[in-house]
């Protein structure tokens, strides 16, 4: 090779050189920001918004029925992408009332990051009364005849079941739970901490 062509040929590798670090940073700037689109779009999907997802994607939990105080029908999909502390009272349980302000606080401090829902078992009426008395504003639906009760395996009251935000159980617990026992079972349940 004489002197002009090996110095074409070094200027021919040193371009192609250029081209292909260029090429590398360009791809890896790329892969980059899709990367970070995916984690942005992953965060906001998942976020524990409570967003409904598509019926595909929901649990069995999630596909579960009730009917609210309001009398409409309501889909437990409602709570898709967050925790559910579900909670079975009865008004004539004294246990279920001293609970219900525990609940409604917990509602008020963590309602981005989780949901409380109670389910009344002894009909409407009694539902609507121990609401008025309680002040209690999370979600209350009524499982007259304890059919969901069961289902859960409840047979005592209250019973609350902690539910993962892609509808697992994960804990379940008869009888009464003081503030410290609900925050413990919070923090070890669904990784929510200083509450």
């Amino acid at each position: 090779m004489t002197t002009a062509e090996e110095s074409r040929g070094d200027d021919q590798t040193s371009t192609t050189t250029g081209l292909s670090a260029l090429r590398k940073a360009l791809i890896g700037t790329l892969l980059v920001i899709i990367t970070a689109a995916g984690v942005l779009l992953l965060t906001l999907d998942s976020g524990g918004s409570g967003e409904q997802l598509p019926d595909d994607e929901l649990t069995e939990f999630h596909l579960i029925e009730v009917t609210a105080l309001n009398g409409d029908t309501a889909s437990f999909a409602q709570f898709a992408g967050k925790p559910v502390i579900l909670n079975f009272f009865a008004s004539w349980c004294a246990p279920c009332r001293a609970e219900m302000p525990t609940l409604e606080g917990l509602h008020r401090i963590l309602s981005d990051e989780l949901s409380v829902v109670g389910l009344a078992i002894d009909g409407e009426r009694p539902a609507r009364e121990i609401v008025g008395e309680t002040g209690v504003t999370y979600f209350i639906g009524l499982d007259e005849g304890g059919a969901l009760l069961d289902r859960f395996g409840g047979f005592g009251m209250p019973t609350t079941v902690f539910i993962g935000a892609n509808g697992e159980i994960l804990d379940s617990h008869i009888g009464a739970l003081t503030d410290e026992a609900f925050r413990h079972r919070i923090t070890d349940l669904f990784g929510i901490g200083d509450i």
